[in-house]
């Protein structure tokens, strides 16, 4: 599958004016990650940190979903990296609630009407 349903979420974050008061600031953020696009990613998207920010894709799933819905996707993964949840998620010890708990708290953050119907708020 090709990456243009990527490049598509990002350009209307950058010039669509439905979008750009909330997603720009976002797009310009996910321009400083390496961006790799993997189908094994079990998730739409993805955040780490090694010597720079990554942010991983799953094409098949994220093109699963509408226009809003992967614009909302995008700004979850970078709210994850400005609330500081990476450099911590490795001092915690249990994972999966971390994750639940930080879901929540930057979902709370994001137009509830582009989030994806089954994420957590």
């Amino acid at each position: 599958m090709q990456k243009s349903i990527y490049d598509e979420t990002i350009q209307n974050m950058f010039s669509n004016k439905d979008y750009t008061d909330e997603y720009v600031f976002y797009a310009c953020l996910l321009s400083k990650c390496n961006v790799y696009f993997s189908d094994t990613l079990e998730s739409p998207a993805g955040v780490s940190f090694t010597d720079n920010y990554n942010l991983y894709i799953n094409l098949k799933l994220f093109s699963e979903y509408s226009l809003e819905n992967r614009m909302a996707i995008l700004k979850h993964e970078m709210l994850h990296i400005l609330n500081g949840h990476l450099l911590h998620r490795n001092e915690n010890k249990q994972h999966k609630n971390w994750n639940l708990a930080t879901d929540c708290a930057i979902n709370q953050l994001i137009d509830k009407n582009h989030l994806p119907q089954n994420c957590i708020t």
